[in-house]
C-alpha cells in the first residue's frame, strides 16, 4: 500500500517531479523494490545475501554472484552499493597491490567515475555517489563531459595490460551499462520495473514523464513479464499509463478502505478532470459522490471498534450529503446507559460538531436508564441535563410518594437521602411538582437545628418568628417530627425570649402574648407526644392504651388553649353560656386526663416492675 501512495504522489501530486523522473524512479525502487515480486528474492536481497557471503572471501571477484551483483546494482542506480563492491576486490589488498597494480588502477577507475556521475535532482543524501544537479541544461553539459569520460576508458589501452580476465569482463560490462548499453541492461535486470527505471537512467535521463512511458513500460514488460499473481503489475501500469479510472478499481479491489478514503486526496491534486470524477455526485451511489463514499465506508468501519469509534466523526463531518445522519445514528447507537464516561465522550462529540438534540436524547437516556436501576441521583442529574421537565416530575412525584407512604423506594432507605435527592433537584418548584413542602421542610430543619441557636448565627429577634412557623410542624398530627431533647432545645429558646424581655435585651422584640403562649402549648404538645412515642417504642403490645392517652391528652391541650383565649383581655368581660359550658367540659376532661394517666403510670410501674 506504502509502495501505491509514493508512485501516485510521483504521478498525481508532485508537479516538480517530471522534471527529474529517473531519479524519482531510482528512490521508489530503493524503497519498495521487494515488493515486486513474492515468488522470487528481491535485488535488494540478492545484494545483502552477496555482501554477507563474499565479504569473507579473500578474492571475491573470482566469484561470478559477485560481477552479476555490481551490475545489477549499477543498472537501477543503487550507486552506493557499486562503489562498496568495487573496493572489495582482491586488488585492493596489500600484498596484491603490486602484483595487480593494473588491474587495480582499472576496478579504481570505473568507482571513480559512478562516484562522479552527474545526476538530475534537487539534492543527494549525505555520502551517497554521484553529482546533483538541479537545472537540466547544466546537468545535460557535464552529463556530456562524464560520458565523454566512460568512453574514453572504455577504449583505454590498459585493458590489454589487465590479465583477470573476469575482472576485464566484469568492469567491461560495467562500462556498458553505463554507456546504456540496453542488451546488457536487459540481462542485469529482474523484474519489468527494474529495466523501466535503468532505461530512464541511463537511456534517457533527459527524457519527461510523460513522453513514450506507457510504450516503453509494456516493452519492458514483454522482456520481463511476471507471473499472473503480480497483484499490482495492473495497478502500476495503470498509474503509469494516467488512467484514474482503473486506479480507482484497483485500488478498490486490493485495498481497505483507509486508503480509498486518504488516496482521494492525492488523485483530485492532478487536474479538474480527476476532480470531477471523484466529486460529482450520481444518483446511483444515493446522491453523492465518490469521494464522500469512500470516507463513510471508512467511518463506518472506525465506528465498529469500540478503540476507534471517536476517530469516525472527524470523516464523518467532512461529508456534506450523509456524513452528519450517520454521525448521529452512530452516537444514538452507543452503549451508554451503563458507562457514564462513554456518555461523556459521546457529549462531547455533541457539542463540537452542535448536535444539541443527540446530546439531550443521550442524556435522557441514561437518566431513565439510572433512574429505573435505582441510581436516583445519578438519574436526576442526568435528567437535569437534558432539561427533561417532564421526566424530572414524574421522579419527584415518586419520589414524594416515597415520603409520604413511608416506603423504602430503591436504594432511599432514610428521610436524610432523600434531602440529598431533593437539593439535587433544586429549587424549582414547578418543574418538581409537590416537591415544595420538602423543600420547606428542609428549611425548616436547617433554621431550627441548635446549633444555629447556640453559635449566636440567628439574631434573637428571629427567633419568634422561626418558633411561630414551626407550630404547623410540631402540630403535624400523622407523626412526630420533633423528638424530646429537640423539643426541650425551643422550650430553652423561648425561656431566653423571656428573659430577654425582662432584662431588657436590645435584641429582643415584644411579641403578642397569644403568639408566645401558642408556641408553649404547641412546645408542650410536642413534648407530651415524643414521650408516648417513645413508650410506644419501649412497650409496643401497650400502643392500644398510650395512643387512647395521648388523643385525651391533646384534647385537654385544645381546651386549655380556649379557655386561655377566654382569659384575654378580649374576653375579659361576664362569659356567655357558650363559653361558661366550653369551661365544664375542660374541667371534665382534665379529670378525666388525670384519672387515666394515674392509670398509665399504675399500668406502666406494674410491667416495669413484672
Amino acid at each position: 500500500m506504502r509502495a501505491i501512495w509514493d508512485m501516485l504522489e510521483i504521478f498525481y501530486v508532485d508537479k516538480s517531479a517530471e522534471s527529474w523522473f529517473p531519479e524519482r524512479l531510482v528512490d521508489w525502487l530503493v524503497a519498495h523494490g521487494p515488493i515486486l515480486s513474492k515468488t522470487e528474492a528481491s535485488l535488494s536481497r540478492r545484494l545483502i545475501e552477496i555482501k554477507r557471503r563474499l565479504s569473507i572471501r579473500q578474492f571475491p571477484e573470482e566469484e561470478s554472484d559477485y560481477w552479476e551483483g555490481i551490475a545489477s546494482a549499477l543498472a537501477v542506480g543503487w550507486f552506493d552499493f557499486v562503489v562498496t563492491f568495487l573496493r572489495m576486490h582482491g586488488s585492493y589488498r596489500h600484498d596484491q597491490i603490486d602484483k595487480r597494480q593494473t588491474e587495480n588502477g582499472l576496478v579504481e577507475a570505473v568507482a571513480v567515475l559512478v562516484s562522479m556521475m552527474p545526476r538530475l535532482r534537487p539534492s543527494l543524501p549525505p555520502g551517497s555517489p554521484g553529482v546533483a544537479y538541479s537545472f537540466k541544461p547544466e546537468f545535460a553539459k557535464e552529463w556530456e563531459r562524464w560520458r565523454i569520460q566512460v568512453t574514453k576508458l572504455d577504449r583505454s589501452a590498459f585493458w590489454n595490460e589487465c590479465h583477470n580476465q573476469k575482472t576485464l569482463q566484469g568492469l567491461k560490462k560495467l562500462l556498458a551499462i553505463l554507456q546504456g548499453n540496453v542488451e546488457v541492461l536487459v540481462k542485469s535486470t529482474y523484474h519489468w520495473m527494474e529495466l523501466l527505471t535503468a532505461h530512464y537512467l541511463h537511456v534517457r535521463p533527459f527524457a519527461i514523464a510523460t513522453e513514450g512511458l506507457v510504450a516503453l513500460a509494456n516493452t519492458c514488460k514483454e522482456y520481463k513479464g511476471t507471473h499472473k499473481s503480480d497483484e499490482l503489475q495492473e495497478l502500476i501500469l495503470a498509474v503509469l499509463g494516467d488512467n484514474t479510472e482503473v486506479v480507482i478499481a484497483e485500488c478498490v479491489r486490493l485495498f481497505e478502505p483507509w486508503m480509498m478514503a486518504h488516496m482521494v486526496e492525492l488523485l483530485t491534486a492532478k487536474d479538474s478532470y480527476v476532480q470531477n470524477l471523484l466529486r460529482k455526485e450520481r444518483d446511483v451511489q444515493g446522491g453523492i459522490s465518490l469521494e464522500e463514499l469512500y470516507r463513510l465506508s471508512y467511518a463506518q468501519s472506525l465506528a465498529s471498534d469500540p478503540l476507534t469509534w471517536q476517530v469516525a466523526p472527524v470523516y464523518l463531518a467532512s461529508c456534506p450529503g450523509q456524513g452528519l445522519g450517520m454521525l448521529e445514528t452512530l452516537l444514538l447507537r452507543l452503549p451508554v446507559s451503563d458507562d457514564s464516561r462513554l456518555a461523556q465522550k459521546a457529549l462531547d462529540v455533541c457539542r463540537l460538531y452542535d448536535l444539541q438534540a443527540v446530546g439531550t436524547t443521550i442524556c435522557r437516556k441514561v437518566g431513565v436508564h439510572s433512574w429505573k436501576h435505582g441510581r436516583i441521583g445519578a438519574g436526576i442529574v442526568w435528567l437535569q441535563r437534558a432539561r427533561d421537565k417532564r421526566l424530572l416530575s414524574a421522579l419527584s412525584d415518586q419520589l414524594l410518594a416515597s415520603v409520604s407512604t413511608g416506603s423504602t423506594w430503591g436504594h432511599v432507605q432514610d428521610f436524610e437521602q432523600i434531602q440529598g435527592l431533593v437539593d439535587l433537584l433544586g429549587t424549582d418548584f414547578q418543574a418538581t411538582g409537590g416537591l415544595s413542602i420538602l423543600h420547606r421542610q428542609d428549611l425548616f430543619h436547617t433554621f431550627t437545628s441548635s446549633w444555629l441557636f447556640k453559635v449566636g448565627i440567628t439574631p434573637k429577634r428571629f427567633w419568634m418568628s422561626i418558633l411561630q412557623d414551626s407550630v404547623e410542624l410540631l402540630e403535624w398530627p400523622e407523626q412526630v417530627l420533633l423528638n424530646a431533647q429537640e423539643t426541650n432545645t425551643l422550650l430553652n429558646c423561648v425561656q431566653e425570649l423571656k428573659l430577654a424581655k425582662l432584662w431588657g435585651d436590645v435584641d429582643s422584640v415584644d411579641e403578642p402574648g397569644s403568639n408566645v403562649d401558642r408556641v408553649r402549648l404547641a412546645l408542650a404538645t410536642n413534648l407530651g407526644r415524643s414521650f408516648l412515642q417513645m413508650a410506644i417504642d419501649s412497650f409496643p403490645s401497650s400502643r392500644g392504651l398510650f395512643l387512647q392517652v395521648g388523643s385525651t391528652l391533646r384534647c385537654y391541650v385544645g381546651l386549655v388553649y380556649k379557655r386561655t383565649a377566654l382569659q384575654s383581655p378580649k374576653f375579659a368581660s361576664e362569659p356567655s353560656a357558650a363559653n361558661q359550658e366550653d369551661i365544664h367540659l375542660a374541667s371534665l376532661n382534665r379529670r378525666r386526663f388525670m384519672t387515666e394517666s394515674a392509670s398509665a403510670d399504675i399500668w406502666s410501674s406494674t410491667n416495669v416492675s413484672s
